[in-house]
């Protein structure tokens, strides 16, 4: 996914999935069935509209704050955005209960170092059996001054952000 003129307005649907490894099918909470998440590739300055469709179903679990609960009741956390916590933003508060959709809108700080970072749920009482299960993925941040017409031609030809066939992505869990 990628931002075009300063913007990048696209849904997750949090579902459970079957999804092979080899000769292995198991079933995780993925974000449009990808393990991992898309990877977001935006720059300074850009906003994104972000709609998570929750399409997990009850039940749910109730219990006391930081213990296991909710498992079906989803938000979302980046790591490394310079973003507010106010909603529509980075609020860990935020409670997208089964069948529900929520928006989230992030303005990219124009100070924003460039680098690669991450985004993953963060409800309190779920989020490690969503993030272990694959509900994470990436999020690049370009710095057009150090674009292609910085590098060296041979090394242009081969990297981002004109030529990312060849990048390989780490998401470590």
């Amino acid at each position: 996914l990628e931002s075009t003129a300063g913007s990048l307005s696209f849904s997750l649907d949090v579902d459970v999935y079957d999804y092979t490894l080899e000769w292995l099918v198991i079933h995780r909470r993925l974000y449009n069935g990808s393990l991992s998440g898309p990877t977001w590739r935006v720059r300074r300055g850009d906003t994104v509209s972000l709609t998570i469709n929750n399409r997990l179903t009850l039940p749910h679990k109730i219990g006391p704050a930081n213990q296991p609960k909710l498992p079906n009741t989803t938000n979302i956390h980046t790591h490394g955005l310079h973003i507010g916590s106010a909603e529509p933003q980075d609020n860990v508060f935020v409670h997208i209960s089964p069948g529900q959709s929520y928006t989230y809108t992030y303005t990219i700080c124009p100070d924003q170092p460039a680098g690669t970072y991450w985004y993953h749920p963060h409800l309190h009482g779920s989020t490690m059996l969503q993030v272990h299960g694959g509900l994470s993925g990436m999020i690049i941040v370009e710095d057009p001054t150090t674009g292609s017409a910085a590098m060296p031609a041979h090394l242009a030809a081969v990297s981002c952000p004109n030529n990312c066939a060849h990048d390989v992505q780490l998401l470590f869990q």
